[in-house]
């Protein structure tokens, strides 16, 4: 898994984590310089270094100081990133009206729920708890998939 190795080549080794854990994540400014090679792809490389240096130089913000409009423009604006991606990353920031709606898994749900419904008239009447149903549709993808889920990348 890339993101293990990521932390692992990257992160501080911090002894008597639970849990097989044994780094701590690393940070922006250590990832922004870093080689990334252990991710697999010049692209991932790629994203994950713009994503660290606009999270390093203070355009990108993490702590939940900026609206929602306002943060996944600044993540879009990182090649490698689309909208889908920078509400995902909404999502995993508590913001809680983030929406990834062009997630094909959220997509499917949506369609098979209800064929004739439009996904965005849908996720408008869930404000501003869109994040919670869009939860609750990827839940419902995954105990539906006999894949196993991942998470979405860049």
């Amino acid at each position: 898994m890339a993101l293990a190795r990521l932390v692992k080549e990257h992160g501080i080794e911090v002894p008597g984590l639970a849990h097989g854990l044994s780094h701590a994540f690393p940070s922006a400014d250590t990832l922004a310089d870093a080689d990334l090679g252990c991710l697999g792809s010049a692209e991932a490389a790629q994203a994950v270094r713009g994503l660290s240096q606009g999270v390093a130089s203070g355009a990108i913000r993490l702590d939940g100081s900026v609206g929602l409009e306002d943060f996944v423009a600044s993540v879009t604006a990182v090649a490698g990133f689309g909208p889908t991606a920078a509400q995902h990353l909404a999502m995993r920031m508590s913001e809680r009206d983030a929406f990834p709606e062009a997630d094909p898994r959220i997509l499917r749900v949506l369609k098979n729920l209800d064929p004739a419904a439009d996904p965005a008239a849908s996720a408008e009447a869930w404000r501003p708890w869109r994040a919670l149903a869009a939860t609750h549709l990827l839940a419902h993808h995954a105990s539906k998939s006999t894949r196993t889920p991942c998470i979405s990348g860049p």
